[in-house]
């Protein structure tokens, strides 16, 4: 008998267990309230100062500055980095807009090895650090960047931002963001205020959505599916044994193929039930 979503009692759910389904339960409907009754809810903005302050923290740098996306966050890094004209490491299996920002501010990128490690993509001096927030840095670059999209531990629904120490970088990126008007600029990439203000929600609860992370990741190992070492953050929890992942979306579980392997719903919002239901299905099919 099928069953709903979180009241799982075999492996046919009525809706998919998704991937990685955000997890907003805490502030996040009182933040965006607010930023709605101040009618700011475009680019920059209190929260978003909130935010920037936070995240700079969290990674340990001087500063930050929320962008739009995480990709825009590499691509104004790597306009100031001057890299055009260079070859640039491209791994294959890291997201494909990464590797095609290269091209787009005139880098050349060449394909090899690599990205299975989601913690960390190097190009030039820039680190892009993706989901891994709060994770200690493997290297200090001069420039980092963080996604913040829906399937990211914390998540702003969409954004990413720069991080660094060096002042003059960061005038430098929040200069190339703005879009110009009365002022330098080239790309239209600030955060909105109200994105800003759900990344705020979240980043009170980083410890509490990492950990959530980890737990998850453990509960498939110690149920013996064998886990692929993806970096700290435990962003995603990808197996290695081979899965049909239409067999197991026939059972009402969502997963993705990626790096040889295969990853299962993880969302820190996963229900230790759901998971039950995910682990029993993957032994079904194994």
């Amino acid at each position: 008998m099928a069953v709903s979503r979180g009241h799982p009692q075999g492996c046919g759910v009525s809706d998919l267990i998704p991937l990685a389904a955000p997890n907003l339960r805490g502030k996040e409907t009182e933040y965006t309230a607010q930023a709605i009754s101040r009618e700011y809810i475009g680019p920059s903005g209190p929260f978003v100062e909130r935010f920037e302050a936070m995240v700079a923290k969290a990674s340990g740098r001087k500063w930050a500055v929320a962008t739009i996306t995480g990709t825009a966050a590499i691509h104004a890094s790597l306009e100031l980095l001057d890299v055009r004209g260079k070859s640039i490491f491209a791994p294959r299996d890291a997201f494909p807009a990464g590797r095609n920002v290269l091209t787009i501010v005139g880098a050349e990128p060449f394909p090899a090895g690599g990205g299975e490690h989601h913690d960390v993509q190097f190009y030039a001096k820039l680190c892009d650090r993706a989901p891994a927030i709060g994770e200690p840095p493997i290297l200090i670059a001069d420039l980092e960047s963080y996604s913040f999209a829906a399937n990211k531990i914390v998540t702003c629904g969409q954004g990413g931002a720069v991080v660094g120490d060096d002042l003059a970088l960061m005038l430098a990126v929040r200069a190339i963001i703005n879009q110009g008007r009365d002022r330098l600029g080239k790309f239209n990439y600030r955060m909105a205020d109200i994105n800003a203000a759900v990344g705020c929600a979240q980043m009170e609860r980083l410890d509490e959505l990492k950990e959530a992370k980890r737990r998850i990741w453990r509960r498939y190992a110690d149920a013996g599916i064998p886990m692929m070492e993806r970096g700290n953050s435990r962003w995603m929890a990808t197996t290695t044994r081979r899965l049909d992942i239409n067999a197991l979306r026939n059972l009402g579980i969502e997963a993705r193929e990626e790096c040889g392997g295969v990853s299962l719903p993880c969302g820190t919002g996963l229900t230790e039930a759901e998971q039950d239901t995910v682990i029993k299905c993957v032994a079904s099919l194994s």
